[in-house]
Order: structure tokens, then sequence, then C-alpha cells
């Protein structure tokens, strides 16, 4: 009880210190909201607090435009402001202290008789009868710059700024009354009334460990000038960090800013593809790879995209996620040689916009880091599938993501939308923790959200028939709908399981009931995802087999026993759905997810040759071989495919297993050539190419652990300790077994 006062009293401190330097910061406001305010003179507003935003306006203007009577502010902006995406503009957001000083500049230039710009603002609006909501008769309109919606409009061209301020303003003859009557922006067929935003900002900004700063701020109120929404208050906070800095802190601050941005423009990590090119990684993306994770809002998307102005961070790792699935065609107009140096590029874009922290939208930042735990450079390398799978979860929950809480006061079509994030990064998360035998990142006991639902997808999908070019986005089938679903239901399952199986309180009834319950899982499935026949397409069939795929790697741990155990089952059913997919030709579409299972069905026969009769070892040599022959197929789209398909082609050839065409002596193809030694150091066109990755195979010191792996013989249990997917192998090379699952199925 001590120390919760102790919080509680801190926390009074901490309100008391804030408000203090706020207040230091920023004196209160000069402006009275009354009816009958008179406001101060034009030299006073520029130092006015509802000017949080960069640039007031005018830096000479309290010079050159003498106020000849006094300005009267009847009513004045109070909420922030969201215009919907049109055509041809992205969906914007204002807050209130945005347009409190776009709407005081413009109240100051109408008073004082001036006009700027080409078209001469403000200017009486000259269409009143159309006018989405009611204001006086002497109308006037103001440009707001939906490229810097912090910056007051300053003259500029308005031919791409379509958002308009609207106020009342009468013109007497000692003095001029003002009022604020709303915000519009000029579309196709009309004027579009912006509505006022409920509360919280488009941008979900992320404070650090901010629970003990959004209790004060919440529980005591906001110290800040204007709304209480994100993106105000998120500037508010910067603006009295900065202030505290001293000018040669400040000087070094903005030195680094301007290196890190000259070093993304130099690797070209701001720039978008050509839009053929673009348009094709997109489509592509959306075809493939987005019924795995439906983590984007498609209109929304569609809008940014088109008018450009599309998180670089989100387009970048999209980039990336595409070229390790799109036809190599569209690789080489890139300008790229081979597959793995686009998917390096665009991957080194991605992620030197995360460390340089380019990106100050938190939902945003989520979204790549998700898209880049579908890099995996080299078997050494640090920063892989599970690195970046863990700052994807960590900044999720630090979000709130986890918590229904979090969702209060949400637009329902936001909470939607979070709720698709969350689970794609949970799915990731737990499967990936099965498949490299590590704890997951999640801890259940504090996830709150319901689970994915059907709705939660239709309603993204519904969002397609808002969209002008349905091509890039392609057809959703009811198969493809309900895939995250109840891939979402799988993990949760699995979740419990190795909860069950490997936490620290485990009994033996509670594994018993964790794996009844996931082995119930496939039996509950709906009919579209049940596997009715061996060929299949994108349209009919390849989700329901790789949601298959799925679930039977949750049974990989192999068995050196006997044939006919739950994992050598399970490995079986692996590759006959392998082989379909494989007959079928989509074996390539989804590497992420088919990979595991081609290891843990390997792996499992593997165990199977070493450890059964004469017969069985034969037909497990089979399976085997067809094993590699998929890891050759798949070898294109994951670097250090390479690499493990010689490490395993030398534990079969222990085995007296030979693998046809190993690749030993044959030449690679131009189209592959991006994995073998001779290209591993090939440098780019431009400045992007710093320095070559010493964990590659063809860079390793012939004296090296690695090039004794690969040349002669290895203690590959030492071996396995140092790579992904080592679970996978250690019992069949150690002789042991001791799995859960197989006392269950031996049961």
């Amino acid at each position: 009880m001590p120390s919760f006062f102790r919080s509680l009293a801190l926390n009074v401190l901490l309100t008391g210190a804030l408000v203090a330097q706020v207040t230091h910061a920023y004196p209160q406001p000069a402006v009275v909201r009354s009816q009958d305010a008179t406001i101060p003179s034009h030299g006073s507003i520029t130092s006015d607090p509802v000017s949080i935003v960069p640039s007031f306006g005018g830096e000479a203007d309290g010079e050159l435009y003498k106020r000849s009577k006094e300005l009267k502010i009847a009513q004045e902006p109070d909420q922030s402001y969201n215009c919907p995406a049109t055509n041809n503009y992205a969906e914007t957001s204002y807050t209130s202290g945005q347009l409190k000083a776009a709407f005081i500049k413009a109240a100051q230039y109408a008073n004082d008789g001036q006009q700027i710009g080409d078209r001469n603002y403000p200017h009486v609006f000259g269409n009143g009868e159309n006018l989405p909501f009611n204001c006086g008769r002497s109308t006037m309109e103001f440009p707001l710059d939906r490229d810097s919606p912090g910056t007051v409009y300053s003259g500029q061209s308005v031919r791409t700024l379509p958002d308009r301020l609207v106020f009342e303003f009468k013109d007497g003859k000692k003095e001029g009354k003002a009022k604020f009557c709303g915000v519009m922006r000029h579309g196709n067929n009309g004027f579009i009334n912006m509505a006022k935003d409920p509360g919280r900002g488009k941008e979900m900004v992320y404070y650090g460990d901010s629970f003990n700063l959004n209790y004060v701020l919440r529980e005591m109120g906001n110290p800040f000038p204007g709304a209480f929404d994100n993106s105000s208050l998120s500037f508010s906070i910067e603006e009295l960090y900065l202030s505290r800095l001293g000018q040669p802190t400040k000087d070094q601050l903005d030195a680094h800013e301007h290196s890190e941005r000259f070093r993304l423009q130099e690797m070209g990590a701001v720039q978008r593809l050509d839009k053929e090119i673009s348009d094709a990684l997109i489509q592509t993306f959306f075809s493939v790879v987005y019924p795995l994770c439906p983590i984007f809002d498609l209109s929304d998307f569609h809008a940014k995209y088109k008018s450009k102005q599309i998180s670089p961070l989100v387009l970048q790792a999209l980039y990336f996620v595409a070229a390790a699935h799109c036809e190599f065609s569209w690789i080489e107009k890139a300008g790229f040689s081979t597959r793995y140096m686009a998917t390096f590029t665009f991957y080194q874009r991605a992620k030197g916009l995360y460390y340089a922290n380019y990106e100050s939208d938190a939902i945003a930042t989520v979204q790549a880091l998700y898209l880049l735990s579908h890099w995996w450079g080299s078997p050494l390398e640090q920063k892989d599938p599970w690195h970046w799978t863990g700052l994807a979860v960590g900044l999720a929950q630090a979000l709130g993501l986890h918590q229904s809480r979090a969702y209060t006061g949400l637009p329902e079509k936001q909470q939607k939308l979070w709720r698709r994030i969350w689970w794609t990064v949970y799915t990731q998360d737990i499967l990936m923790a099965l498949t490299l035998g590590n704890t997951p990142h999640v801890n259940d006991a504090y996830c709150s959200v319901p689970l994915l639902s059907e709705a939660d997808i239709e309603d993204d999908e519904d969002n397609q028939d808002d969209l002008h070019d349905p091509h890039l986005f392609g057809t959703r089938t009811q198969e493809s709908r309900l895939y995250l679903v109840y891939l979402v239901d799988l993990a949760k399952r699995t979740s419990q399981c190795l909860m069950a199986l490997f936490g620290a309180s485990s009994d033996e009834s509670t594994i018993q009931t964790s794996l009844d319950k996931l082995s119930s899982w496939q039996t509950a499935l709906p009919g579209a995802l049940q596997r009715n026949n061996s060929t299949m397409s994108l349209q009919n069939g390849y989700w329901s087999s790789l949601i298959h795929l799925s679930y039977k790697n949750g049974f990989h741990y192999p068995d050196r026993l006997r044939i006919g155990s739950l994992p050598s089952d399970a490995a079986v059913n692996i590759v006959r759905i392998l082989e379909d997919m494989m007959s079928s030709e989509v074996l390539t579409v989804s590497s992420l997810r088919t990979l595991p299972a081609v290891f843990a069905s390997l792996s499992v026969q593997i165990a199977n040759i070493s450890g059964n009769s004469p017969d069985g070892a034969e037909i497990s040599k089979h399976r085997a071989r067809f094993c590699m022959l998929c890891l050759k197929t798949l070898e294109d789209r994951w670097p250090p495919l390479p690499w493990y398909y010689s490490m395993f082609s030398r534990i079969l050839r222990k085995m007296s297993c030979e693998i046809p065409d190993d690749g030993r002596h044959s030449p690679q193809s131009s189209h592959d050539r991006s994995l073998g030694a001779s290209s591993m150091t090939e440098p780019l066109s431009h400045a992007l190419w710093r320095q070559p990755q010493c964990s590659q195979v063809s860079e390793i010191p012939s004296g090296s652990f690695m090039a004794q792996i690969l040349t002669e013989e290895a203690d590959y249990g030492v071996m396995m300790e140092c790579f992904p997917f080592s679970s996978l192998l250690t019992d069949s090379i150690s002789g042991q077994s001791s799995n859960p699952f197989d006392e269950a199925g031996n049961a």
C-alpha cells in the first residue's frame, strides 16, 4: 500500500512539474473566447499559444499589415476536423490548434483588407447555396495546407490544396467580426463537409513507456493549448522537450537529422519506383501476401498510394516483400540482375528508415515491422525474422493493441483495423516460436482483445467498392477471407499448448486438455477450408492447403523410433500437400508459411531414415528427396536456403541418401545466381551498397567454422546451436526424443 501512495505522489509531482514547464514555455492565451472579446494587436498573435505549429504564417506580417481597426472573434475552431479521402487526395486531419492558427491569420487578413496568393485569399465564397454547412451572409474561404497541416497557408499555388477553412466576416466601420463556420474539401461533385474528429488524431503517436504520463494527462487535464488529440499533444511535448535544450545541443541534433536525411536520400529510401513497376509489385503483394496479413485499410491505403502520400517506410517494406514473390521480369525491369539484390536493396532502405526514426505514425511502424519479419539474409544474421517479429510485437503491445481498453472511443472501422494488425502480429509470433523452438514474445495472460472474426475481414473487403483501381488489390474469395480468421484460432490454441507443455506449472491434465483442443481445431473448419482435391489455384484450394500445412507443422518434433507416430503421420501429410502445391505450380506463392513445413517434414524423414526398418527407411528417403526438391525450388525466394540445402545434402549423403543434382557441380542459372558464391558480393550501381555482409557463405575464409560445415565433416550437434530451425534436427542428431506430442499420440 505505501508503494501505491508513493506512486500517486510521484504522479502529482510530475503533473506539477509538467504544468510549470508548460506555463513557462507557453504563456496563457491572450485571445479570449467570449462573444465580445477583442483580439490583441497583430504582433502579439505570433506568440500566442495557438501557434503550436512551426510556422505561424508570416515573419514580417506584423510590419506589413498595420491594424486599422479592432478585430473581434465570435467563434473559433475548438475541435479537430477530419476530411475523408477523395478521388485524388488522401484522408487529411487538422488539429484544433492548426485550424486556429489558420483562422486567426485569415481573419486578420480580412480585417486588414489584405489578400495573398494568385487567387487572392481570403475572398468571399461565391457559391453560398452549395456550402455544405450553415454560415452567415458574408462568407469567406481560406486555403489549408494539406501537404503540411502544421503550416499556415502563405500564398503558394492551391492546385493541390483542396481544403478550405470557411468563416463569416462582418466588416464594420469601427471593428471587424469573424466567426468560424467549418472546414470543407473541394470534391469532384461539389463540396465535402469535413467531419469533426471524435477527439483522437488519425496518427497514432508512441510516447515510450507512457502509462504514468497518459494517466497524469487524462486524469489531471491537458496542460497544452488546443484539443486533446495525438498529433497536437505529441508536437507540444516535443516542443517542450526541445525548448529545454541549449542551442549547441539543438544545432547538433539538427546536423544529425540533416545527415540522416541526406543518407536516406542517397540510398533511395524516400523514392518510389516507376509507376508501372510499383503498381506491379503492389498488385503482387495484395494478390499473394495480403490474405496472410490484412494489416491495411484498403481505401485509405489506395488514396495515400495514388496521391503519393504513403509512408516511405511502409512502401519500401512492401516492395521488399513483393520482390520475393513477384515474377522475375519485374525484378529486371526495376534494374536488378538478381532477386536477392532486389530484396536486399528494399530491405536496407526500409531498415534505414526505421532506425532513422523517419516514421512518426506508430501504427505504420508496426505494419512495416511485420513486413520486415519476412527478411532472413544469412544463417548467422541477428536481425532475422525473430528479431523483427519481436520489435513488431513490442511496439504493438506498447500501443495497447492487445488490450480491449485501448479500443475505447475508436471508430468501429479503426477498431477492426487494429484487431487485424494485432492478430496478424500475434499469429506470426506464435507460429515462429513453434518453428524455432523459442519462447513467444506474446503472453496470452495479458491479451484481452476478442479473437478475429469474419466481420473484421469483411469490413476490409467492403472498402474495395470505393476503389478506382481494383486491379491493384485483386479480388477475394471466401477461402482467402477465412484463412487468417482460422489461422488466428490455430495460433491461439497452439500458444495454450506451448504453455501447457513447457510452462513452469504444467501438469498432465492441462497438457491433455490443450492437446485435445488443438486436435479439435481441424474438425471445426468450415467447408471452404477443407482440403477436397489435389488440384488447386489461388482462387480455389490454395489457402485451405496452406492452413493445413501450418497445422501439421505443429507436430514436427522427430521421433526416431517408428513410423506411424503422430509426428511421422503429420510429416507424411505435409509431403502430400507439398506435392499438390508443386503440381499446381503454387509452391512459391507464400514461402514464409511453406518453408517451416518443409523443414519440419524433412527433419522427421531424416529421423525415420536412421531409426526404422530398411523398407521404412527407403520410403523416408524418397520423401526426403522430395523435400529437398521443394527447397531447391524455393531457394530463389529466401537467401539462406542454398546454405541449408547444402547442409541437408551432406546429412543425407551420410545416411546413404543421394540427392540427384544437388547443385555441387551444376552451373547456376542467371535467375538464381544472386544466391551463389560468385554474386554474393556483387555491388550495386548506386550508393546503397556500403559494405558486404561478412556472414555470407561466399565470403567466409576457408579455415572458418562455416567453411568446415560446408566442405568437411562437422559436429552438427554444435552447429545446430547457431541457427534458426535448430529444434528441427537436434533430437535427430543427438538420438534423443522427449516430445510430449509423441506421448499423446502413442497413448
